[in-house]
């Protein structure tokens, strides 16, 4: 029976890391017998490189422009401001809602270097019983699976320093103020909520730009063992 070409190619990296055996459900060679990574190097290497990955990416978004100057990662106004914008601009204020616009993503430039300690503790102690399948998965398998077990948390961490950096702009105190009148259904619309989830929407997408750039070149990965993993499954 022949094998498919992705079964094939699976069965190879496999080989390449000396963990064939889990593939097919044996019991795993002792330490000594298999040329390959074990399971401790294995997640090893990939806590390396998602840390590498978020600390490239505060760097980046944390910096000015970080998000307003990136189309892939600007925080647009909310969708209410959007659809009112035409009328805006006929009243005059289309300027503060671009000065609104411009404070939000400033917002999240300040507000993500500050939660980077939450970030690294975060990647630190993320569970990855299941290394070799995130290891071989898409090329963002690792950020994926860092996302599914951070985002609840991270957005609690970033939630009160962005509402502290908003708070800076008078057009959101009367934003706000108007939600409140409309009454619970508007808690949904409050700027915080916005752009805490623009911010963490474009920190995920910067690391799994990272981590596509990883997998494509091991070579910049700071850890000799982490280089080695990365090279074998490329």
């Amino acid at each position: 029976m022949s094998l498919s070409p992705r079964l094939r190619r699976r069965d190879v990296v496999l080989a390449s890391l000396g963990l064939a055996s889990f593939a097919w459900g044996a019991p795993p060679a002792r330490a000594n017998q298999t040329p390959g990574f074990s399971q401790a190097e294995l997640s090893s290497s990939l806590r390396t490189a998602l840390d590498q990955a978020v600390q490239a990416s505060i760097s980046r978004l944390g910096a000015r422009d970080g998000f307003l100057g990136d189309p892939k990662v600007r925080i647009a106004l909310p969708r209410k401001l959007q659809e009112a914008a035409r009328l805006a601009q006929r009243l005059g204020l289309g300027s503060r809602l671009e000065v609104l616009e411009t404070g939000m993503n400033r917002a999240a430039e300040a507000a993500i270097p500050r939660i980077r300690n939450t970030l690294k503790a975060a990647a630190a102690r993320i569970t990855l019983r299941d290394a070799l399948k995130i290891l071989t998965g898409g090329e963002t398998a690792l950020t994926d699976h860092f996302r599914a077990q951070t985002e609840s948390d991270l957005q609690t961490a970033l939630t009160p320093i962005v509402a502290e950096e908003l708070a800076k702009l008078d057009l959101v105190r009367s934003w706000n103020d108007l939600l409140q009148r409309i009454g619970p259904q508007g808690q949904d619309m409050r700027l915080e909520t916005h752009v805490v989830r623009g911010a963490l929407s474009g920190l995920y997408l910067a690391i799994g730009e990272e981590e596509r750039s990883i997998r494509k070149n091991p070579g910049r990965l700071a850890s000799g063992i982490a280089r080695k993993v990365f090279g074998a499954v490329n």
